[in-house]
């Protein structure tokens, strides 16, 4: 490992796990300019041989220390599915692009005739992608979430304050990200994309556990629901709401977590194991894509392919946009 700077004795014992299961070395930076979340860039994603994980100079303590535990897991996760031959990514292609934004065409063109909107030709363009983009975006980084959270909070426990303070701010400035095109978006798709962010926060807040984590008591539109009955949230003035069907829909999609996610009994923390937990965070996926009838708008495919696609992403929206609108554009 190389680190300037003093770290906690959980996070050093993880990347020494991280280091010779995956045979590699682990270069951690803090910077100014890096997102939020941190970031990753490992041999197994990108055409690199080295292994850095960077985390923002803002952070400090045991909650920078989290942010960088999350990506070594997320590393351990890509090693060991590599080193067993089953590391796999999701991405998309031309014909599933054009899958998933002709579906999202559709659902707009049917919300407008029924509420007598009309979004304008030039916005329709640029949100198709946009939109398809979003949920591909979120798909890659929710069920994974969950995965590395879950696993930290049972093996790293000296970390756990800190955690459970980045995962409440997490929530709330997740479930406030498309707030602002509520309006203009087909309500399926605001309900979908907000109901994974509730799903995964109702289901950590259950097994970590932490009651300050539960939606309803965390995000503010969710928490008109605290002290409802079912027999008033079943009435019209509820069940019209976009936060209610959020509810119902991110509610099954915590069941499905709760069916896939299986609990840690194993001892031997090899590479084995690892990709066991990588499975899961799969299955979690392709669960949830199907669940939303969003499971041909995705593909599965090795990272050397995806960087190729994702390098022809401009190509990809054109490509799909002359599918469904032809000579039009």
């Amino acid at each position: 490992m190389i680190c300037t700077h003093p770290i906690s004795h959980s996070l050093e014992r993880l990347v020494t796990l991280t280091e010779q299961l995956l045979d590699l070395e682990i270069t951690i930076k803090r910077l100014k300019e890096t997102p939020y979340r941190g970031m990753l860039l490992d041999p197994y994603t990108y055409d690199t041989d080295e292994t850095y994980i960077l985390v923002s100079t803002a952070y400090l303590g045991m909650l920078k220390d989290f942010v960088i535990a999350r990506h070594c897991m997320t590393l351990l996760l890509k090693g060991s599915a590599f080193h067993t031959g089953n590391l796999k990514v999701l991405s998309y292609n031309e014909e599933s692009a054009y899958r998933g934004m002709k579906q999202i065409y559709l659902d707009i063109l049917k919300e407008d005739s029924e509420c007598g909107r009309k979004i304008e030709t030039p916005q329709l363009l640029r949100i198709l992608f946009q939109l398809y983009t979003h949920f591909y975006e979120t798909c890659v980084e929710v069920p994974w979430d969950i995965i590395v959270n879950r696993w930290l909070y049972q093996h790293c426990p000296r970390m756990r304050k800190a955690q459970m303070y980045y995962l409440i701010k997490e929530g709330k400035r997740d479930m406030a990200s498309l707030l602002q095109f509520k309006e203009s978006l087909p309500k399926k798709f605001f309900v979908m994309n907000k109901a994974m962010f509730y799903a995964r926060d109702l289901y950590l807040a259950d097994v970590l556990p932490s009651y300050d984590l539960m939606p309803v008591k965390n995000i503010p539109q969710m928490q008109k629901f605290e002290h409802l009955e079912v027999k008033e949230m079943l009435t019209t003035r509820w069940t019209k709401s976009s936060w209610y069907k959020t509810k119902l829909v991110g509610d099954r999609m915590k069941e499905i977590l709760e069916e896939n996610v299986l609990s840690d009994n194993e001892n031997l923390k090899d590479t084995a194991y690892f990709n066991g937990i990588f499975n899961q965070g799969v299955a979690v996926t392709d669960l949830w894509c199907s669940y939303m009838h969003m499971d041909t708008w995705f593909t599965w495919a090795p990272p050397e392919v995806h960087r190729v696609t994702d390098a022809r992403k401009e190509e990809i929206e054109e490509s799909a946009l002359r599918q469904i609108f032809g000579d039009l554009i």
